[in-house]
């Protein structure tokens, strides 16, 4: 094999490389641009719930067909009232790949679907006193891809931050009881190159745990 054989083969290798590289993570897609979508994906109890509402001229449609796919499948969206379409599928895929039709007007686009929450701050196994928090504002930090953005929400303490940082301070004194719920909520969001103006994709994880606090406020 001669040196120029072998260089046009590795140079052909990256550039397949390189092009297979776009065919995932998030894109606004294309379509006619007359469909208005709005669509959600939810991480609930174990599983991706899907929520879309089409329009077409201001008006609900209720013959589209709405498909999501993800890695884990395709699920065909149930019609609802108001032009709106539902379905579940068991599990949390990488992604989620929208594609709506009506008639001869058409949308699809693609999101990245937010990383599970794995809590590195505080320790889930060991209580923590609130008191002791540098500057009494509490570290609360998770691992994973960075978001869109994350909401996070305890006792009276709840903001929202854009984009994801991978972590947040809280207040010590918003930990008042001995057990206090912790949502954390990450978001990534995409506007529907396809859709008519506004029309929109995003896919959220919701986690929630219990923390145990020592010498609550």
């Amino acid at each position: 094999m001669t040196h120029r054989l072998l260089l046009h083969i590795v140079l052909l290798a990256a550039l397949t490389s390189a092009c297979g590289s776009n065919t995932t993570g998030t894109d606004p897609g294309g379509g006619t641009k007359r469909l208005f979508v709005e669509g959600h994906v939810d991480y609930k109890d174990g599983a991706a719930e899907f929520r879309i509402s089409v329009q077409l001229a201001g008006a609900p449609v209720a013959t589209a067909e709405v498909t999501v796919e993800s890695s884990l499948g395709k699920v065909l969206l149930a019609a609802m009232p108001d032009g709106n379409y539902a379905g579940v599928q068991a599990g949390w895929g990488d992604e989620f790949a929208l594609e709506v039709t009506v008639g001869d007007n058409w949308l699809d686009a693609r999101i990245n679907a937010p990383d599970p929450i794995v809590l590195v701050a505080p320790d889930l196994a060991a209580s923590f006193d609130p008191h002791l928090a540098p500057d009494l504002l509490v570290r609360v930090a998770w691992e994973g891809e960075l978001a869109d953005e994350v909401s996070v929400k305890t006792k009276d303490f709840n903001t929202t931050v854009r984009p994801d940082m991978g972590e947040i301070f809280i207040p010590a004194a918003s930990f008042k009881d001995d057990e206090q719920d912790l949502h954390i909520d990450r978001k990534n969001v995409v506007a529907l190159a396809g859709g008519a103006p506004g029309s929109s994709l995003d896919a959220e994880f919701k986690f929630k745990t219990k923390l145990s606090v020592t010498n609550p406020f």
